[in-house]
């Protein structure tokens, strides 16, 4: 061949993966500068974001020195609903020794193979140039994937999974024929989808019921056995150690229906549906979805085409975890579903619409839908980017709060109360850092409180209780997170507060020290003075007399 000609493909070769290297060298100038940022104001201390990554680091911690799966080293807590990270993470420690930078490393890895898998597909499917380039700044902006990664936890690894699933079984449920390398891959990764989180169920479910509609019922029951190992193995070990079925994790912040009457399971099916009204970022997407499906189903009276196929599998999955899970408070849960979003508009809109549809001058009623339909995209895409941004702009804010609250109280209760049981609700930080005993009063690792909050029978009375049994002499609490359970045991005493400026991801910007016990008092008070000048100056501290 010609050298002119050999040059000229590699040069051609190469700028096909322009676009996924800008993507990369975009990605890592944002994450670097989150990175730099959080570490400026939290005093040189790397600090995750979220206080739950701490919980994962735990557990792995334990795992990997003790072979205990819970967040005390002496015994099993139903405490993590994402087996596969906390296993990872555990594994990594084994092999590369503790570091609690190890979770950042696994999250930032899993976002580059995801931007890298996404990618491929497009590339695959000959998306023209520069709508590769569009599509993955979507998914940094709009997810957003730096915001993922900086949290240290398993969302990035389960929206590569989710993509990676959805994506292959539209093309298999298109093609109907599925080879045998096809099931391997589509089994794996209905078991890793559960294995790194619980929500994973939901989109196997729904691509079974469509493999079902595709006359191919063995292969969706195959589907839902592998989606079902993972949680029956684990299910089985929690109730052999006296817990939960599912993780306490699943119970305490899903939204689970409860079969009392049929009066309390209409309100539990009713009430998620709220999150739809209040969260336009997810309720634009599959609006947007809804009018694709219509407007393909309408001209192909067939299901069986890959755009359609993604924005049913996208539709179906956002229906089922706006009712059992949450969305909105916390952007994480639901990345996974924005990114499928995007994926599955983006391929009807370049793969479908411009080849079936054409605006017509004397087709009023075709020209109105399009617009319309285009309209409500635009929307989705302005509200998606601001939205995005402005979590971006969060993250080294919600570094510093942790820092300044939860990094603070481990601090405090590792110099003053190593191994003792302390009472608290956020058990994340003052388990890795603060070497003590945790009582938790919200119901992760601790299962009479979730047995109790299940029961009905939660309250300041069951509290106290609980708190002499496990002898504990010091509680570390938010008030504002038991009031609708009749508040804490009143005979506790209220000794101090610190309060944070500007939060923007702890459950509470006030944190409450209380002595569950009179003869307590004076020594907690006494710590708490001998702490203070430690304290970062934008704490405030309200002493209690």
């Amino acid at each position: 061949m010609n050298p002119k000609n050999q040059n000229f493909l590699k040069k051609k070769k190469i700028g096909t993966y322009l676009p996924l290297l800008i993507t990369l060298i975009a990605f890592t100038m944002i994450i670097l500068t989150c990175f730099f940022v959080s570490l400026n104001l939290t005093e040189g201390k790397f600090i995750y974001p979220f206080d739950d990554t701490y919980i994962h680091l735990t557990m792995a911690r334990n795992l990997s020195e003790y072979g205990i799966w819970g967040v005390e080293r002496e015994r099993f807590t139903s405490t993590s609903s994402s087996l596969l990270w906390t296993s990872l993470l555990s594994a990594l420690n084994l092999l590369l020794g503790e570091n609690e930078m190890i979770a950042l490393f696994l999250s930032i890895s899993f976002s580059f193979l995801l931007l890298f898998w996404v990618f491929l597909i497009l590339k695959k499917k000959a998306f023209p140039l520069p709508l590769p380039l569009i599509i993955l700044f979507s998914i940094i902006f709009f997810a957003p994937l730096p915001a993922i990664s900086m949290s240290g936890l398993e969302h990035a690894a389960h929206t590569l999974f989710a993509v990676a699933f959805s994506y292959s079984c539209a093309d298999a449920l298109h093609k109907r024929v599925i080879s045998g390398s096809s099931k391997i891959v589509l089994l794996s990764l209905a078991l890793l989808l559960t294995l790194t989180r619980y929500e994973g169920i939901f989109l196997v479910f729904i691509t079974g019921l469509l493999f079902i509609l595709r006359k191919r019922p063995r292969y969706a029951f195959l589907l839902w056995e592998a989606c079902a190992l993972p949680i029956g193995f684990y299910g089985l070990l929690s109730l052999s150690k006296g817990w939960y079925f599912f993780p306490n994790s699943v119970f305490l912040k899903g939204n689970s229906p409860h079969f009392f009457s049929w009066r309390i399971l209409l309100k539990d099916l009713i009430k998620p549906w709220e999150q739809f009204l209040f969260n336009p970022h997810l309720s634009l997407l599959i609006l947007s979805s809804f009018l694709i499906i219509i407007i393909l189903w309408s001209k192909n009276r067939s299901l069986w085409h890959s755009p359609l196929l993604m924005n049913l599998i996208f539709s179906g999955t956002s229906l089922l975890h706006i009712q059992f899970a949450r969305v909105g408070l916390i952007f994480r849960y639901e990345a996974y579903l924005i990114v499928l979003g995007i994926l599955a508009i983006s391929f009807a809109l370049v793969k479908s619409l411009p080849s079936e549809f054409k605006i017509s001058a004397t087709d009023k009623r075709f020209g109105l839908k399009n617009m319309g339909l285009f309209f409500l995209i635009l929307v989705t895409i302005i509200y998606l980017l601001v939205r995005g941004i402005l979590i971006m702009a969060k993250i080294p804010r919600a570094s510093k709060n942790i820092f300044e609250q939860q990094y603070q109280m481990s601090l405090f209760l590792k110099e003053f109360y190593p191994e003792e049981r302390i009472a608290a609700n956020d058990i994340g930080a003052i388990s890795y850092f603060g070497n003590v005993r945790c009582l938790d009063l919200w119901g992760l690792a601790t299962l009479e409180v979730a047995r109790a909050k299940r029961k009905g029978i939660y309250g300041p009375h069951f509290i106290r209780q609980l708190a002499r049994t496990n002898k504990v002499k010091v509680a570390v609490v938010y008030d504002s997170w038991y009031l609708e359970y009749g508040g804490l045991p009143p005979e506790w005493v209220r000794v101090e507060k610190w309060r944070i400026p500007d939060n923007v991801i702890c459950g509470d910007e006030s944190v409450y020290f209380y002595a569950t016990e009179p003869q307590e008092e004076e020594r907690l008070r006494k710590n708490l003075e001998k702490f203070s000048n430690k304290l970062p100056e934008d704490v405030e501290r309200k002493i209690y007399y």
